[in-house]
């Protein structure tokens, strides 16, 4: 069974599923909660994001200690569907990842709103700015999935070049564009745990 509800509702399900496999992709909801609610030792904590829409999801998921190897292969193969796909530690990563990979396209989004609200400021006109920038993150997406190369090296290599996307960076470094990254994921990722919902 896919279990997939607001959290806030989940009290109000009153199911027993008689020791079924349950793949939840609620955040904050705990294995052991889910567990108790439903009476199942087999829970599956999941949580793919909105690119899953068009197969591109990155999906972080775990289980409970009874979950079986077929268990398994059945979460793998559903999770497939919808992009890829990693078995992680336990749930505190599912609950790092919700403010990481669950923000879907916001982050990539955030950035294209920048450059294209800077492109209008230049003059550019509104809808080819924000074409430009829309194209551009779509681009980058496509040559990652094409090349899959760590994107430490990628920046690198534009750094190294010493040209206009060196400067850019530079100047983007020396602002403080790492540690507001850092600051708005350490702010994600707190509201995220904050969220969980114990049994």
């Amino acid at each position: 069974m896919i279990l997939s509800v607001r959290p806030a509702d989940f009290s109000e399900l009153t199911l027993d599923v008689s020791n079924k496999l349950v793949i939840s992709i609620m955040a904050g909801v705990t294995i052991d909660h889910i567990s108790d609610a439903m009476k199942t030792r087999r829970v599956i904590r999941a949580l793919p994001n909105i690119a899953a829409l068009v197969g591109q999801s990155y999906t972080p998921w775990t289980g409970s200690f009874y979950i079986t190897e077929e268990d398994r292969v059945i979460a793998s193969k559903i999770f497939s569907a919808c992009g890829l796909s990693d078995e992680v530690s336990g749930e505190q990563d599912i609950d790092y990842f919700t403010g990481f990979s669950g923000s879907g396209p916001a982050y990539p989004a955030l950035l294209a709103d920048a450059m294209s609200r800077h492109a209008i400021a230049f003059g550019i006109k509104r809808e080819i700015a924000i074409r430009a920038a829309m194209q551009t993150m779509i681009g980058a997406g496509r040559l990652f999935e094409h090349d899959k190369k760590d994107p430490a090296n990628i920046v690198q290599e534009f750094v190294d070049y010493k040209g206009v996307i060196a400067a850019a960076i530079d100047a983007m470094r020396r602002g403080g564009f790492d540690n507001s990254i850092d600051d708005g994921m350490d702010a994600g990722i707190n509201k995220s745990f904050s969220l969980r919902i114990k049994s």
